[in-house]
């Protein structure tokens, strides 16, 4: 059975920040293959910071606070309700410092997967929101061969038959494997 398709990468995406912000370094050159987990961009975080130190600090107090309270508790100084309160207060700002910490995170763009980068749609300085493209990003290692056949046919090739392709410009046979057939 002779049939026409395409060949195409299976993973291929535009690269796009979660959170705005201002492009402080770019660590990728166009057209080199980056690995998975590679960071690319990095873009200002400075304000999280600061709130994450902040945080930081109020913890701590509400560490010492709580401790205190304890002490009173087990000696009856202070009511069950005042002790819980202030035990909410240190898990309410540890919750803060999680969040902040995730926001901190999103301002480092890494690679979801291993693949060759395209053209950078950014500079250093550039303020970039989650609409703006950054770069592309292909996996050229393995790619996949998507055609359509004749449903006459369909009882004769299944997951994990080997099939012989060739492309224009290139008449010699490349072998692939069936990994999955669309029902429709």
């Amino acid at each position: 059975v002779f049939t026409t398709g395409k060949i195409g990468a299976i993973n291929q995406i535009d690269i796009l920040p979660e959170v705005n912000g201002k492009v402080t370094a770019i660590y990728f050159k166009e057209g080199e293959t980056v690995t998975k987990g590679s960071v690319l961009v990095k873009l200002n975080d400075a304000d999280l910071q600061a709130q994450l130190l902040k945080n930081k600090s109020q913890v701590k107090l509400a560490e010492q606070k709580l401790e205190r309270v304890k002490k009173l508790l087990a000696i009856n100084g202070i009511s069950q309700e005042e002790f819980d309160a202030q035990e909410n207060e240190l898990n309410s700002l540890k919750a803060d410092q999680a969040y902040i910490t995730a926001q901190i995170a999103k301002t480092t763009i890494v690679a979801p997967f291993s693949g060759v980068i395209g053209l950078k749609n950014i500079s250093e300085g550039s303020f970039v929101n989650a609409t703006t493209p950054i770069a592309s990003l292909v996996q050229l290692n393995p790619l996949y061969v998507e055609f359509s056949m004749p449903e006459k046919y369909s009882n004769s090739i299944k997951k994990g038959t080997e099939i012989k392709f060739s492309n224009e410009g290139n008449e010699a046979d490349n072998i692939a494997t069936i990994y999955a057939i669309e029902p429709k």
